[in-house]
């Protein structure tokens, strides 16, 4: 056991929040209080510096959380400490979040202070030990939904419940499990009492009842312990749990006191906070730091670039002096065996490196070296490679004494050598895990676990005996054999220079040298200069904007359009199926019909393929695909020569714009028949209601009263004599008795305004009733709106097809002369910037946007589509030529990849002056963040699409509630789809079979087994023309699929080839099963984007092919997938008992001789109710209006459509509006 010779501390305790819907929590104060005490005392904790800080904006946090752990060095414990409230969002895939006093109660994920985050400085921090403890609500999910180096660890918590934290070698305590509240304490007259769990922690320090073995010291795992025990012997409401990943050695956090346990100061209200209990304004010099410039910026993300595509290759043996040298003596750099200045001496034959590494080369140690002499693929020309099986990062420095070498970052296995002998799978996953178990110097450690790594993990023999306490002075290669040397090396990486690399660093550079000329793009909304980010006026007003939609075009998807042609940059939210190919496709429309250029840019061809097929469906020559050399010179070539063909529109442009006003007219007509529609349905449901309550006052029915009380002569009097005096009480007693209404025990004057009350609501309902039964019904509304998108569509397809012909028989010229520009040597740049005006659509992948000039606007509108996936440096010079951008993405899909380190971008970030909290206020960090974060951060929104159209209901139901809370419209037409017949659309096969890694990644040959069963019963059941898909997260399990396969007819893949795809029936195999490793098995079910991915490709029906017993035992998206495969479907619409009965009373009432069934399935949709008489089937939507700030007119399109949706052609599906629940 090392012990860290100083302790430091940050508490941090949020009692007051800006928003009030977060209630104060005056227990923080006191926690922070009291736990600092325990800290400081000299024989508890003993801690050399305790810093107290409350009430922090975000801002504030992440400033001291980052100041803090940057501050910690290699011989300290770090402890970090957050009471307050805390919550994990759905949306932000499950992420815990700590909130700030300026947090704003909607805009959670945009103004807390992320899970992540933490975790990113933690991983970043030099401490060896560093504890977290967390006394919020839900702190258990601190690490949810994190990126994939925050896996989950492979152990449980006491509680039971695995804990949710996984920040590598952090031990880290929280409040209460995922989904719990935590309790604060009582605040009392004479001040507030502490947290129910943070009174625990310090009670046990304090009394020193945590000690267990004698000795005085209380280590972090015995507290946690003796908390948990304490809090469930107490019978609490909440239960603690921990996280301990890659933390094998005991942390002493404090010592059991000497003598009496000491009294604490109490915390009253007249108590002065601690000193330091205010957060500090930064200094001058550190603010200065905190607004970076664009040169840093464009700095930063160069280095990110170059670094994330350079990695660590195989070696050969031969290179020995060039690439590599080999160290003798004991291994230093890996083991942590520094000197005091946290550096080595330079060995002489390290010389031979520093010309390479000043050239731009990585420098990497690395222990022991694995030679690769039995596999073909290994060698080259010959000569066998090696890898060394541990690398860290080292640099050359600088001091008086000459050059040193500094190691810097985590011990990692080596990339390459994990993929050549794990497979790419199993290589993640233990990129993601490995923690390395010895301290600085321990040798003997260090050994252990590199045998155990060797065997365990790489199923490989130690050729040599490890002993990094003696290294052999050269790779032995005379023994056969594949395995592990006894030898430590010292090598350099060259930067990579792939040709996409090379393009987007040359932008970048040409973004720095124009940086005076961004405050006119887009990019200036992602601007380290505040005024620079400012919104600038809208390009145009809303009504300018004539929306051109030759493809269906919902009520969300227009919103985006309109934003997007009016703001500088605009932020859309495209989960699955909701038609984000389409929305690009009208934008590209409405964009070119106004004369602008567009273009369209994806993170992959396939994604810039499908837009551009459907532009080219509708008008051929509306976008033009280009990009690599090979779409350069087949489809850009092929569309150019077909444009400078093509004849002159059939209609002028002007004619098709005036058809197209009209379309537009007639549409917003056909929306105003629905908008009056509903708001007269809510009055007269208000009438209804009013009508019901008044007559319940009265004690009579409603019909009734109707009759009694028959003009207003006698409301009008009743009113009047509500109030009188003067023989009042027999006044209105008179009254009553004549209309024949009793007198309640709540009086004349009561009864009377009842009865005015009940005749206005009666005429109300009258009135109403009249105008909605003389109006259109839902038949005629619902025609006359598809009539009207009909003829929306009709007229935008003309227009389109005008503007593209009018504009390309007019630049003839122009499309003629780019032609014979790249007929020529040189760049063609110029004759690309000329022929615009004639070929405003183009389509390219993110990295080969410069196939255009570089120059400030040169498009009025950037198309970025799948942004979640899309690191943050590939899109700067596609909005650096963009006026408007429009950034679509969903960060519930597949992420951005990024193989660059945690402790290399701080390097990088470090060296160029940022500042890491203010990296992440603006979602600007390039591991974190993805193009779509920055985006969103920038604009402070996104746009959701939320209607749904691809998957059956009940698929569609499971990923709209497990990752986007509920918030999408289902709307898929099950009808006429190929489908199993009496079959359930989510299918669970259970296979008991056995993971087995014979190369690498995993593969269960008895799951291979039941889908080639399954799939071959799919191809003999389902017709000719259904698709059909197999998805595994292991690519191996691919493979062996594939390979069994005997029909190409079944397409094969991991997840992420079928990310933008689709399939009638989707196979899922899981793999998993008892053989498999916990924290492997872990790793699959916090996948989320892969699950959610892997669940919307099937349009009809997933059929997920695992293990039962093994996935039912635990919680996570497997298990909820289990529990819908034996579930009835989406039935149920949240509807209140009353409500219910109401239903069934109007429907019995309507329908005296037929069979009222509720809460039904029709078509996969639910249905209040079904109506069967006479071998008919009718099913019942109620419609209880639209929520309180929706659309009303958007509303009954939605109901309408759902009716068709529930029609299956046996009876008419009926829309019954509330209102009629309350006819008489």
């Amino acid at each position: 056991m090392s012990r860290p010779t100083r302790r430091k501390a940050l508490l941090i305790g949020n009692e007051n929040y800006d928003d009030g819907r977060f209630a104060g929590l005056p227990s923080a104060r006191a926690d922070t209080w009291r736990l600092r005490q325990v800290l400081e005392h000299r024989t508890i904790g003993a801690f050399l510096a305790v810093r107290s800080a409350a009430d922090l904006t975000a801002d504030e946090m992440r400033y001291e959380i980052t100041e803090f752990l940057d501050d910690c060095d290699e011989d300290e414990l770090a402890l970090l400490y957050v009471s307050g409230h805390g919550t994990r969002l759905v949306q932000a895939g499950g992420e815990f979040h700590f909130i700030a006093r300026d947090t704003d109660f909607d805009h959670i994920a945009e103004t807390a202070v992320s899970a992540g985050f933490v975790n990113e400085q933690l991983e970043q921090c030099a401490a060896p030990q560093k504890v977290v403890v967390i006394d919020c609500c839900r702190s258990g999910g601190f690490a949810v939904g994190l990126r994939t180096a925050d896996a989950p660890p492979p152990g449980a918590a006491k509680s039971g419940e695995g804990a949710l934290l996984t920040s590598r070698g952090v031990y880290v305590l929280s409040s209460s499990r995922a989904g719990e509240d935590s309790y604060a304490g009582a605040d009392l007259p004479e001040g507030a009492a502490p947290s129910a769990f943070t009174h625990e922690i310090v009670e046990a320090l304090r009394t020193g009842k945590v000690g267990k073995d004698g000795t005085g010291d209380v280590s972090v795992a015995d507290l946690f312990d003796y908390v948990n025990r304490r809090m469930r012997t107490n019978d609490s409401k909440q239960i603690p749990v921990h996280s301990a990943q890659g933390v094998d050695d005991q942390i002493i956090i404090a010592g059991c006191p000497l003598g009496p346990a000491p009294q604490l100061v109490p915390l009253t209200r007249g108590t002065a906070a601690a000193p330091g209990g205010a957060s500090p304004q930064p200094t001058s010099q550190k603010a200065a730091r905190s607004q970076p410039t664009w040169p840093d910026l464009l700095a930063y993300y160069r280095d990110c670039v170059l670094s994330d595509v350079t990695e660590p290759p195989l070696l050969r043996v031969d290179a020995h002096g060039s690439s590599y040298v080999c160290l003798d003596g004991a291994e230093r750099l890996l083991s942590g065996d520094l000197d005091e200045d946290h550096c080595v001496p330079m060995p002489a034959q390290a010389t031979a490196l520093v010309d390479a590494v000043d050239k731009g080369a990585e420098l990497w140690a690395g222990y022991p070296a694995v030679v690769l002499q039995g596999a073909s693929r290994t060698r080259h020309q010959g000569v066998a490679r090696f890898a060394p099986l541990l690398i860290r990062a080292v640099e050359f420095v600088h001091d008086e004494e000459g050059m040193r070498l500094r190691p810097y970052g985590p011990v990692l296995p080596h990339p390459q050598l994990a993929r050549e002998r794990l497979g790419a799978d199993e290589a993640e996953r233990l990129a993601e895990t490995y923690q390395p178990t010895w301290h600085a110097g321990q040798h003997d450690r260090m050994a252990v676990d590199v045998r155990n790594l060797l065997a365990e993990e790489y199923e490989l023999p130690c050729v040599q005996e490890p002993r990094p306490d003696d290294l052999a002075g050269r790779i032995d290669i005379d023994t056969p054999g594949d395995g592990a040397r006894n030898t430590a090396v010292l090598f350099t990486v060259p930067r990579a220079t792939e040709a996409a690399t090379k393009k987007l660093l040359k932008d970048l550079d040409t973004v720095e040298s124009k940086a005076a000329q961004i405050g006119t793009t887009a990019l200036a909304a992602l601007s380290p200069d505040p005024l620079e980010r400012t919104e600038p006026p809208p390009a145009r007003a809303r009504e300018d904007v004539q929306l051109v939609t030759p493809l269906p075009c919902n009520e969300p998807q227009e919103n985006v359009i309109v934003a997007a042609m009016t703001r500088r940059l605009t932020v859309a939210t495209g989960p699955p199926g909701t038609g984000k190919s389409q929305l690009v496709a009208n934008l590209v429309a409405t964009a070119e019909a106004a004369g602008e250029k567009v273009l369209v840019a994806s993170t992959n061809n396939r994604a810039v393929d499908e837009v551009w097929e459907r532009c080219e469906k509708l008008v051929a020559g509306s976008i033009v695909r280009t990009g690599s050399a090979d779409y350069k010179t087949r489809a850009e070539a092929a569309a150019l020569q077909s444009l400078s063909l093509v004849e002159p529109p059939a209609c002028n442009v002007q004619t098709a714009r005036m058809r197209l006003t009209v379309a537009a007219e007639t549409l917003e007509q056909a929306r105003a028949a629905l908008d009056r529609t509903v708001r007269a349905e809510l009055r007269l449901r208000e009438h209804g209601e009013a009508r019901e309550e008044h007559a319940a006052e009265l004690q009579m029915p409603v019909d009734r009263l109707a009759e009694t009380v028959r003009d207003d002569t006698v409301a009008q009097r009743a009113e009047r004599i509500a109030s009188a005096r003067f023989l009042g009480e027999w006044r209105r007693k008179r009254l009553l008795r004549r209309v024949g209404v009793p007198v309640t025990s709540a009086g004349t004057p009561a009864a009377c305004l009842s009865v005015a009350g009940f005749w206005r609501a009666e005429l109300g309902w009258r009135a109403e009733r009249a105008e909605l039964t003389a109006g259109p019904d839902d038949d005629a509304l619902a025609g006359a709106l598809a009539a009207a998108e009909t003829g929306m569509r009709d007229a935008s397809a003309t227009l389109l097809d005008s503007v593209v012909r009018t504009s390309a028989t007019n630049g003839k010229d122009l499309i003629t002369g780019l032609i014979r520009a790249q007929g020529m040597n040189g760049s063609d740049w110029s004759a690309v910037g000329q022929v615009l005006r004639a070929v405003p659509g183009w389509a390219v992948t993110c990295l080969s946007a410069r196939r255009f000039p570089p120059n400030p606007v040169l498009f009025d509108l950037v198309i970025i589509d799948e942004a979640s996936q899309c690191a943050i440096p590939q899109i700067l010079p596609l909005l650096f030529r963009a006026r408007r951008a429009l950034i679509i993405g969903d960060v519930m899909q597949l992420p951005h990849v990024t193989t660059l380190g945690a402790e290399r971008e701080a390097k990088f970030r470090r060296e160029r002056g940022l500042r890491a909290e203010w990296l992440e206020k603006y979602r600007l960090a390039f591991r974190r963040h993805s193009a779509f974060h920055a985006a969103e951060r920038a604009t402070g929104r996104s746009l959701l699409l939320d209607e749904h159209f691809r998957c059956h209901p009940d698929i569609a139901a499971f990923s709209n509630e497990r990752f986007y809370g509920g918030g999408l419209n289902i709307l898929t037409d099950v009808r006429g789809r190929p489908h199993l017949p009496g079959r359930r659309a989510v299918l669970w096969s259970d296979v008991q079979g056995r993971a087995e890694r014979p190369g690498g990644s995993w593969v269960n040959h008895a799951e291979v087994g039941k889908v080639i069963e399954s799939a071959n019963y799919l191809l003999e059941t389902l017709p000719a023309d259904a698709t059909i898909g197999v998805v595994t997260p292991f690519a191996a399990q691919a493979d062996a699929v594939r390979s069994r396969m005997a029909t190409d007819r079944v397409r094969v893949g991991t997840v992420h080839t079928f990310q933008g795809g689709e399939r009638d029936v989707m196979i899922f195999s899981l793999v998993a099963a008892t053989s498999m490793r916990e924290g492997t098995i872990r790793w699959i079910e916090n996948q989320l984007n892969l699950w959610n991915v892997a669940v919307t490709r099937a349009r009809s029906h997933l059929i997920v092919v695992g293990d039962a017993g093994l996935w039912e035992r635990r919680s996570g998206v497997a298990a909820a997938l289990l529990t819908a495969s034996r579930s009835e479907g989406a039935a149920g619409q949240g509807r209140t008992p009353d409500e219910l009965k109401r239903l069934y009373v109007s429907l019995s009432a309507q329908y005296p001789d037929a069979a009222i069934e509720l809460g039904l399935v029709a078509n996969g949709h639910p249905v209040d109710a079904l109506v069967r008489t006479g071998g008919r089937s009718t099913a019942v939507l109620l419609d209880s209006g639209p929520p309180e700030d929706g659309d009303p007119a958007r509303h009954l399109r939605l109901m309408l459509r759902r009716r068709d949706l529930v029609d299956d052609g046996h009876g008419k599906a009926h829309r019954l509006p509330a209102w009629r629940l309350f006819e008489s």
